[in-house]
Formats: C-alpha cells, structure tokens, sequence
C-alpha cells in the first residue's frame, strides 16, 4: 500500500470460527519486512457474522471483516453512487499481471 503496509486479503465461504491462522499468517508477513498489516476478511454466501478479534494475554489481533451478502453490487462498486450506462460503457476486464501466481483457498 501507499503507506508501506501490507494489505492481506482473504476470501472465505464459511465463518472463520478461530482468528489463530490469520494472526500466524500476519505474522509471517509483517516479520521480514517489519510493517504493519491490514487484514480483510471477505465472506461470501450465508455468512452474517465471524470474530474479528483474538485476545491471547499479551497480544490483541484484529482485522476486518466485510460480509459481501450485505452490500448491493452497485454500492460496493461505485460507492453508493447508482451504476449508469457510461460506467457499464467504460467498464473493462482488467487481466491478471503475468507472472503472478494466484493464492488457492
């Protein structure tokens, strides 16, 4: 990101009942870099609500949960702005970069 963090970015069908991968694969990535993460988590499907903080004594994890079953596609989009002909004009596929490998779930 613009501000030397790492935006983590993780899909998820079902509720993520423990946050203890999410805490151990924040830490692997700020560790070598020694940056801050910002972690978003999101739910698709049936999904309404998952935990989104893990106490453990001497540490709190927090990251960010979005619940895509409750946005409208238009709003998520366009950010509350209603989607108008010229946007769906101007509208194009973006390709994948070459070379980078895609995450599997």
């Amino acid at each position: 990101m613009t501000d030397d963090t790492i935006f983590h970015l993780e899909y998820q069908s079902s509720q993520e009942t423990s946050l203890y991968r999410f805490l151990e694969d924040d830490a692997r990535l700020a560790h070598p870099y020694c940056t801050e993460i910002r972690t978003v988590v999101l739910y698709h499907g049936d999904t309404r609500w998952a935990p989104s903080r893990l106490h453990i004594g001497t540490a709190t994890y927090s990251g960010e949960n979005v619940y895509l079953s409750e946005l409208h596609g238009d709003d998520a989009l366009h950010g509350g702005k209603p989607l108008t002909r010229r946007c769906v004009e101007c509208a194009r596929p973006i390709a994948p970069r070459s070379g980078v490998e895609h995450a599997r779930g």
